[in-house]
């Protein structure tokens, strides 16, 4: 037969005490008398690696324990551990009368079992410390992993852990989780979740600065806009990148016959959005349009109503209609009609 609900009573609380209900079936036992006296100490200080408290757990002198009592506790489940790193206090007033019942369901006699039990129990879940260290080296490999940057550029630092850095005891895996569209650079934010056998038990987050140190072109001397930029214009200078929307030019070959848009200071480093190519065209010049389609060529004379680089679509207008059309740059005498 199951327990009487009377005795599935929860301990007198001090903390908060998982309700003692009992999976265990007395009915599968077949009632008999221990042929010795026997007693059990309840431990005061109860600490174990699961999640699940079990009567077992209670039990200070278990190996004294007969086998088919051992058996029965194991299988009796009182509720939740505390959650790692936390602990909590019970009393233990319904304790005796729960312990006589479990006895009596087994055929023993309860008065002939000493029952030594604490006032109060500290429930407390082994736990397994991670080395705050450990989490350092996990975060810096993955950045070194994901990021766009030349690890011998990037420094990284001030790394800060949020979180209790503790899990149960057992073998601990990881995974590492970076939100969507990081750059990378600055601060930089990654959650690491831990695993024990395969269980997720915590998640940290992780947060440190990232910076990089990079050599890119500067202006040698105040440049004006519509510059059209040489090797004597250029030099390079070291930077550290702090906003990775940024893009700098790091060869000279990105930025050697291209137009300023902007005007830029000496020794301002030049961002790749600074640039375009140089004007082939500028307004109010006289420009050949050009139609072509197979062997037929028709060019006709017009002037540039808009100034443009090569590929650029500008408005022209035909100088015998005086129509306005849309040409595309070819060089810097000839637009076309074709695409």
């Amino acid at each position: 037969m199951r327990f009487p609900v009377i005795f599935l009573l929860i301990l007198g609380i001090l903390g908060s005490w998982p309700s003692m209900a009992s999976p265990y079936d007395g009915s599968q036992v077949t009632p008999s008398v221990e042929t010795s006296a026997a007693s059990i100490h309840v431990r005061s200080v109860v600490e174990t690696p699961h999640e699940t408290l079990t009567l077992y757990d209670l039990v200070e002198n278990v190996s004294s324990l007969p086998p088919r009592w051992a058996d029965v506790f194991r299988s009796i489940q009182l509720g939740q551990n505390p959650p790692v790193g936390t602990e909590k206090t019970v009393r233990t007033d319904s304790l005796g009368p729960y312990l006589k019942n479990v006895l009596a369901s087994l055929g023993v006699d309860p008065e002939r079992v000493f029952l030594s039990i604490p006032e109060r129990i500290l429930l407390r879940r082994k736990a397994a410390d991670v080395d705050p260290q450990r989490i350092e080296e996990l975060y810096r490999a993955y950045i070194r992993d994901h990021a766009p940057w030349d690890p011998a550029e990037m420094e990284i630092r001030d790394i800060v852990i949020s979180g209790l850095a503790a899990v149960p005891d057992g073998e601990v895996t990881y995974q590492i989780e970076a939100p969507s569209e990081t750059s990378f650079l600055g601060v930089v934010p990654l959650t690491i979740h831990f695993f024990v056998e395969g269980r997720k038990v915590r998640s940290l987050r992780v947060a440190g600065k990232v910076t990089v140190r990079k050599t890119v072109l500067h202006a040698r001397q105040n440049l004006r806009r519509d510059t059209i930029l040489g090797p004597e214009h250029l030099e390079f200078r070291e930077i550290i990148l702090t906003d990775a929307s940024r893009t700098y030019a790091t060869r000279m070959e990105e930025l050697v016959g291209k137009r300023l848009i902007r005007p830029v200071n000496a020794r301002q480093a030049i961002e790749t959005a600074f640039v375009d190519k140089p004007l082939c065209v500028t307004a109010g010049k006289p420009v050949t349009i050009l139609y072509q389609d197979g062997s037929l060529k028709l060019t006709a004379k017009g002037e540039s109503k808009e100034s443009g680089a090569e590929g650029d679509w500008i408005r022209v207008v035909n100088a015998a209609s005086q129509k306005t059309l849309k040409a595309k740059v070819l060089d810097e005498s000839t637009v076309t009609l074709n695409p």
